[in-house]
Formats: structure tokens, C-alpha cells, sequence
């Protein structure tokens, strides 16, 4: 067998890495391998997701390596970057491991939560662009977002001939307690009684203050573009240590209040009704675990707190905060463009409404 699990982000893909990395020698005394080709230094096989070209074309420098994988053992790989992959894509990873059927896992995760969630770590990963701006962009036409209607590329994969699509149900595992390394390895590899080896998940996703301070500086230390790199994160989390993040967090909390917004979404949502009649009607036994008449999503409510940034800046302590905060992490060599030049910026984007 060859089981290629492609997330997606935020679907407790690095905590189902981890545990499949850890658990190595067990999958190996019972026939898997979880290969180390293709992994650099993470626990996922990212390189391969990431740059595919490189591993599969016939000259690429990869395609030696993955020459090193064992082709007489079951192969499970893991890379939340192939969730969007095209179904010739995994052929062509399936010829060079001299397989022939690829069984494909997706995990669907309530698409709301999983959307605000995805924010969260596009700001881990430099981006500006508030909750609200994020969300109005792919709301108006959601079954037209891949982020929030993954059923194209699974159709596309339920139409191929080489490709058997699992589709594990995350709010119905979460709703029942099941960890999901023990239910991958039993209804997708047919191991029983595996048992997870790091059972706190490693990508948690920092609180909504802390992410809001953090989208805050990005914003001033871009000059009010809407993307820079990751370095300001890695700074941030590597030099300001977690009880200055918390208190940051508070500082947002006692003085940020003024710049306060939340987005609510009643239940049930008409998206998310049409949403899972459609994925119910697309997906009929492809599930891991049949959902019967159980909703796929979660039924409650939901709503999400965000800070306006103009706002934010508004208040005189909060601003300090972020002008020293900015300046000790500058002190290594960040790019700055100047606190109040992107004051400015933020300004003009607040005056569009797009912050």
C-alpha cells in the first residue's frame, strides 16, 4: 500500500507527524514505513509537497533520494501542502516508488473554524490582513474559496482511477474523543491499538490577543503591506519570552477594548447546511468513520473576536508597546520602516476599511 495523509493546515497535521515520526520502529514491525527522504528537519515530508518538481522530475536531485525508499514495505507520507495537489501529481510520486494505487487521506474540519484558524497562522507567517478583510474576501462567494470548499480538488480525486480518497470527519472525532493518530493508524493503515507517543499537539496557535499584537507590529514593521516573511515571528517568539507575550496579550485586553470586533455566525449557517449536503452526497464511502445522521460540522453558534489595528494604536500604551517591542527586535538586524511611517499606513487602510 502507499497512504499519502495531506492534511490539510490546521487539521492536527503536525501532531499526527509528530506521532508517525516517534512511532517509526513500531509501524516498521508491523510492515509501514514512515519515510525519512523528503522530511529536512520537520517531522512532515514538506520538501516533497513543497517542491515537487525537484523529487519527481527524472533529473531532479530529490528523485535520487527518494530512490532510497524501500519499495517491498507499505509506505505512509505525510505533507499538508499536497492537499491541493492534482491527482497527476500523486501519480507521479506513486511511479517513482513503484506503486501503482495511492490511498489519499483529506480531513474536513468545520469550515468556519478551520478558516479562522488558517488566519491565525498566515499571521505566524507574516501576513496583515485582519479576521474581518480575510473573511469578507472569502465569504462573498465560499464555495468558490479553497479554503472554505475543499470538494473540487476531492472530486477530482474521487474521479481518478489510481487514487482511493479516506476522508477522516475531524469535528465528529473531536465531538467523541477519538485521537486521530490512533484512528489514522487503524481505519486507514489497519493497525489497532496504536497509541499516540506526544499527545499534546506541538502547532498550537497562540491566543487571539497575542496574534493580534503580533499582526500589529507586522503591519508597522511592513510599512502597512499586506505580506513580509516570517523573520518578525521567529524574533518574536524566540526573544520575547512567553510571560512577555502573555502580558502584551493583557496589555491588549485593559486598553485595546475601544478597537474591539467580533464576527458571529448563527446556527445553523445556510453555507455550512449546503456545505455538508454536499460533501455528503460527493463523499458516500469514502469516510473513516461513517458519520450517519451525526452533523459533520459543529451545530452551535460560533463567533470570533479581532482588534481593529488603527484602533489599537489609538491607545498610548499599546503603541509604546509596540514601538519598544519593535526596536528590540530590530536590534538584530530587522528591516524597520519606521513606527510612524507604518502609523500612516495603518491609518490609510483604517480610513478604506481594511483593517
Amino acid at each position: 500500500m502507499f497512504v499519502f495523509h495531506a492534511g490539510p493546515h490546521k487539521t492536527a497535521t503536525s501532531y499526527l507527524q509528530d506521532n508517525l515520526r516517534r512511532s517509526r520502529g513500531l509501524l516498521a514491525a508491523r510492515g509501514w514505513c514512515y519515510p525519512r527522504q523528503g522530511t529536512g528537519k520537520s517531522s512532515g515530508h514538506h520538501d516533497i509537497a513543497r517542491a515537487g518538481s525537484d523529487w519527481l522530475s527524472p533529473d531532479g536531485a530529490g528523485r535520487k533520494i527518494l530512490a532510497r525508499v524501500p519499495r517491498d514495505r507499505n509506505l505512509v507520507f505525510s505533507a499538508e501542502a499536497a492537499a491541493r495537489w492534482t491527482p497527476g501529481r500523486y501519480h507521479a510520486l506513486a511511479d517513482v516508488l513503484g506503486k501503482q494505487r495511492i490511498d489519499v487521506v483529506h480531513v474536513l474540519r468545520d469550515p468556519i473554524d478551520l478558516f479562522q484558524s488558517h488566519w491565525t497562522e498566515q499571521i505566524k507567517q507574516g501576513q496583515t490582513m485582519s479576521l474581518g478583510d480575510r473573511m469578507a474576501e472569502h465569504f462573498a462567494d465560499p464555495f468558490s474559496s479553497v479554503l472554505l470548499n475543499p470538494l473540487p480538488v476531492l472530486q477530482a480525486l474521487i474521479g481518478d482511477s489510481r487514487i482511493r480518497l479516506r476522508v477522516i470527519p475531524f469535528d465528529l472525532l473531536r465531538r467523541g474523543g477519538i485521537d486521530i493518530f490512533t484512528h489514522f493508524c487503524a481505519a486507514v493503515l489497519g493497525l489497532e491499538g496504536m497509541e499516540a507517543g506526544k499527545p499534546v499537539p506541538r502547532n498550537v496557535a497562540p491566543p487571539i490577543l497575542q496574534t493580534e499584537f503580533l499582526r500589529l507590529i507586522t503591519l508597522l514593521a511592513a510599512d502597512g503591506k499586506r505580506r513580509i516573511d516570517s523573520t518578525l515571528r521567529h524574533r518574536f517568539f524566540a526573544e520575547i519570552t512567553e510571560a512577555e507575550r502573555c502580558a502584551l496579550g493583557q496589555l491588549i485586553r485593559d486598553h485595546g477594548q475601544a478597537a474591539r470586533r467580533m464576527i458571529q455566525f448563527p446556527a445553523p449557517h445556510p453555507f455550512k447546511v449546503e456545505q455538508e449536503a454536499r460533501l455528503r452526497a460527493a463523499l458516500a464511502g469514502c469516510w473513516t468513520l461513517d458519520p450517519g445522521d451525526e452533523a459533520l460540522f459543529g451545530t452551535h453558534p460560533q463567533a470570533y473576536v479581532h482588534y481593529d489595528a488603527f484602533g489599537l494604536m489609538q491607545a498610548p500604551r499599546i503603541a509604546a508597546a509596540a514601538e519598544q517591542v519593535l526596536s528590540r527586535l530590530g536590534s538584530g538586524g530587522l528591516m524597520m520602516r519606521g513606527v510612524r511611517t507604518g502609523l500612516t499606513k495603518i491609518g490609510a487602510h483604517w480610513k478604506r476599511g481594511r483593517t
